[in-house]
This record gives structure tokens, C-alpha cells and sequence, in this order.
């Protein structure tokens, strides 16, 4: 089972690396590409766009900023929402208002 990581900020890119160092299949996909670096050394796949990344893995979990982002991950053009197969899971870790 593939595992997606979107955002590797303060919170993100932890949690992300804790994954990938336990031996999972981790993709990741950061808006600013530097920050990947990192989990590309540790054994992550490192995707070019949400879509991407999406398209290969079963269960997402997202971790940005702010409810428009997480919109935008989830729900833009070339989103989550638009590549994810039917039964995937996406797993929101933002800390934004519920509603």
C-alpha cells in the first residue's frame, strides 16, 4: 500500500519522515520542492504536482496551512478528489476549523 504526504512543513514533514524511515511506501508532494529533499534521501518518492501523487496512492494524508489550502489539495484541478481512485482515503491533519 502506497502512502501519500501532502505538506512537509513544522508538523508535516516529521510525521512524513517517521513514515518512511518505518519502512513504509511513502510518496510526498510540498509546494516548495526544497523541502523534499530530505525525504527523497530517506526513500521517498518525491511527486510534481497533488495529482500525482494521488494517483498512485491509497491513502493520502494532507497537512497544510489553512482551510483554502486544504481546499485547493483536495478539491482544485489536478486535486486529490479528481486522481484518487474510488475507496482511497484522504486523512486531514491541519489544524483548521472543522466546518
Amino acid at each position: 500500500m502506497k502512502i501519500g504526504f501532502v505538506g512537509l512543513g513544522l508538523m508535516g514533514s516529521p510525521m512524513a519522515m517517521h513514515l518512511v524511515r518505518a519502512g513504509l511506501d511513502v510518496a510526498v508532494y510540498n509546494r516548495t520542492a526544497s523541502s523534499t529533499g530530505p525525504h527523497r534521501k530517506a526513500g521517498a518518492r518525491v511527486c510534481q504536482s497533488v495529482g500525482e501523487l494521488g494517483g498512485i496512492c491509497e491513502i493520502v494524508l494532507v497537512c497544510v496551512s489553512d482551510t483554502p489550502d486544504v481546499e485547493q489539495v483536495i478539491f482544485s484541478p489536478d486535486s486529490l478528489a479528481d486522481s484518487m481512485r474510488p475507496g482511497s482515503l484522504i486523512v486531514d491533519h491541519s489544524t483548521i476549523s472543522p466546518t
